[in-house]
């Protein structure tokens, strides 16, 4: 039974990624020709547009490089010319992921701080994520390391029992490797479909997608490395 499970949730992901293709080229397309207009309101408004049913596995990491390349060239904008809008269209996107991370109760507080709207892990602790309600958007994290991360280091996301691990070279979820995003990190989403929760990922071998319950704990052990983490990426 789990292997034939297996294999409906393989050929439903593919399906899924087939149909959200097209739709997401049509965003990439908009959201290049009004950054190179230097149109950035009407960039990020396209890209914060998207439905999630066109946040398949294979899509999201498309418009997380969308993000990215949005977030840079605003603050290239914002800094070759201060009194444009830019800084703050910057201002509010880091708002609107610190707003996200306000949410998360830790333990200690000082493990986890706020910068620039990112969040910010050292030493251990634990922590609580909020779960996404219905009709609300996907919880997008990308976690990047900063600093040397000792061997045994380690960043955990438990949703049920489904573990999602980010360690010094590598990660995974439910034992399974996946694949860093073009920009070196690595991504994940906690997405509600109907009455449940699905944690997706890039596997090595393909998207991953597990359908999950139960509250999002967070717990780390860092050594003297740090974790960044932005949630919620538009």
């Amino acid at each position: 039974r789990a292997a034939a499970c297996d294999e409906a949730i393989a050929r439903f992901t593919k399906s899924w990624d087939a149909w959200a293709a097209p739709q997401v080229a049509a965003v990439e397309r908009a959201v290049r020709e009004h950054l190179a207009a230097g149109r950035y309101s009407e960039a990020i408004g396209a890209l914060r547009k998207v439905p999630d049913s066109w946040r398949s596995p294979a899509a999201e990491p498309r418009l997380d490089a969308l993000q990215k390349d949005w977030e840079e060239a605003v603050a290239r904008d914002a800094e070759r010319r201060p009194e444009s809008q830019s800084r703050g269209l910057l201002d509010d996107m880091r708002e609107r992921r610190a707003e996200g991370w306000r949410k998360v109760r830790a333990e200690p507080a000082e493990a986890m701080q706020l910068r620039d709207g990112a969040a910010l892990f050292s030493g251990s602790g634990r922590g609580r994520l909020p779960t996404p309600g219905p009709g609300h958007g996907p919880l997008a994290l990308r976690l990047t390391w900063r600093g040397k991360a000792p061997v045994d280091a380690a960043w955990r996301l438990n949703v049920g029992g489904v573990e999602f691990v980010l360690r010094a070279d590598a990660a995974e979820l439910a034992g399974q490797p996946l694949l860093r995003n073009e920009d070196g990190a690595f991504g994940l989403a906690l997405v509600r479909r109907g009455d449940g929760l699905v944690l997706m990922a890039r596997g090595r071998s393909g998207p991953l997608f597990q359908p999950v319950s139960g509250e999002p704990v967070l717990s780390w052990s860092l050594g003297t490395a740090e974790v960044e983490a932005t949630l919620g990426r538009r």
